[in-house]
């Protein structure tokens, strides 16, 4: 009996640990990070914030604000520059890249070697190659002026490196750096670039290697997660830490941002935890199939039918959390008449269906016919003929014409009166011999 217990008892616990494992594995939304933001690429909208709107320092922001100019600028990235004299000047740390002044290195080395290798010298190099005036003040204006352009309100830049400097150590948001990242990974190369886990620079002509800072793509790192994707690592005990990663479900990225004054590893783990939690708790849905009937409108003059069913020229696939009901989908439109006049046929467009959840659009669709619809010429010109009669225009000129009209009788009766008059008293004066 004894033995029957302790193995009834073996049991228990070993499920319990079971249970506990599985719980604490479950990925969830809170974060033990000052500030976090997972964010959804494809609604545009913010599905977990925590102090998103608290002032923060991220390092790594200004370099990658200097590789959007870059791509924006269009260049060639295989074009090779020599870097500027002032390079090493203007760098506080220096990085494994070890970039230095008067070497000939290619603008996409130079991206990779501040996207993989966080380095501070190359972001100058590049930043120097981008001064319209051979001064970093102007290209520190540029990206503050491109950061509201974006949409990030409430950061300033001080410098080009993302060095932190206590006495002018520039601000930004967690919401901040969730929009200039999302805008940063629309562009070419940045996303990818950010994900290179190793790549050799070629400096006057020679090869070196370069590894990634970022732990959470690095296969080797206790803080490795596969399905993260790039994007950005930095900080130090004075400024604090920050990460930025992405996460692909499907065709929906998600984004999740976080920042701690504490350790590196707070915001490693808690940027990992919220990707595989956009993953648990978000799926890609079908809200609409192409071609499937939306809605039905009036038809006005139509031969054959009344009304005509619109359907959904596109499919309509968003990325919603797997609790979301059917009903909490609102569907609006936008350029759409409740009433349409025939001729109607397949293919032609009548405005959109617009889908929205917690009043954020997550797709739309054009309407369109996709059955002909033939006009009654009978009701049609019947229509054209009550129409010219409704017409205010017609009727004022009718009524000028009949005033007119009673104006030229009236004026015709008084002048022929008058005639008749004058005949009258000719004809007394004809008679009395009086005519002149």
């Amino acid at each position: 009996m004894k033995r029957i217990l302790a193995a009834f008892m073996a049991i228990v616990i070993f499920f319990s640990i079971l249970s506990i494992n599985a719980a604490a594995e479950e990925p969830s939304a809170e974060t033990s990070s000052d500030s976090s933001v997972l964010y959804n690429l494809q609604t545009k909208s913010f599905i977990v914030e925590k102090n998103a709107d608290n002032e923060i320092f991220c390092g790594f922001l200004p370099r990658l604000m200097i590789c959007v100019l870059l791509v924006e600028s269009g260049e060639d990235l295989e074009t090779e520059i020599t870097v500027a004299e002032n390079t090493r000047k203007n760098t506080p740390q220096y990085s494994s890249a070890d970039i230095k002044d008067g070497e000939r290195i290619s603008l996409g080395d130079l991206m990779n070697a501040v996207l993989v290798g966080n380095s501070q010298e190359a972001s100058v190099a590049l930043a120097f190659h981008l001064s319209e005036d051979g001064t970093l003040e102007s290209v520190i204006k540029k990206i503050n002026e491109k950061a509201e352009i974006i949409g990030a309100e409430n950061t300033v830049f001080t410098n080009v490196t993302g060095y932190y400097d206590s006495s002018n150590p520039g601000k930004t948001t967690a919401r901040d750096v969730a929009i200039i990242c999302s805008y940063a990974i629309e562009l070419d190369y940045i996303l990818d670039r950010s994900d290179i886990t190793f790549t050799m620079l070629t400096v006057d002509g020679v090869t070196r290697p370069l590894y990634t800072r970022n732990s959470m793509i690095e296969s080797a790192s206790s803080y490795y997660y596969r399905r993260a994707t790039g994007l950005g690592v930095s900080g130090d005990t004075n400024g604090g830490y920050s990460a930025a990663s992405t996460i692909l479900n499907n065709n929906s990225r998600f984004l999740a941002v976080n920042f701690s004054k504490t350790g590196l590893g707070y915001v490693l783990t808690d940027t990992v935890n919220l990707l595989k939690y956009a993953l648990e708790a978000y799926e890609i849905r079908e809200i609409v199939a192409k071609n499937a009937p939306v809605t039905e409108v009036e038809v006005r003059l139509g031969r054959d039918a009344d009304y005509a069913v619109l359907y959904a020229e596109n499919s309509v696939t968003a990325s919603l959390p797997k609790s979301a009901e059917d009903e909490d989908i609102v569907l609006q439109f936008e350029d759409f008449a409740s009433q349409i006049t025939a001729p109607v046929e397949p293919g032609d467009s009548y405005g959109f269906a617009v889908y929205y959840y917690n009043d954020t659009e997550v797709g739309r669709t054009r309407l369109i016919a996709r059955t002909t619809i033939n006009l009654d010429l009978i009701a049609y010109y019947s229509d054209e003929i009550g129409n010219l009669f409704k017409n205010p225009l017609l009727w004022a000129a009718i009524i000028v014409v009949i005033i007119l009209l009673v104006t030229y009788l009236i004026m015709s009766n008084i002048s022929k009166s008058n005639k008749n008059k004058d005949e009258k008293i000719r004809r007394k004066n004809r008679i009395h011999g009086k005519i002149k």
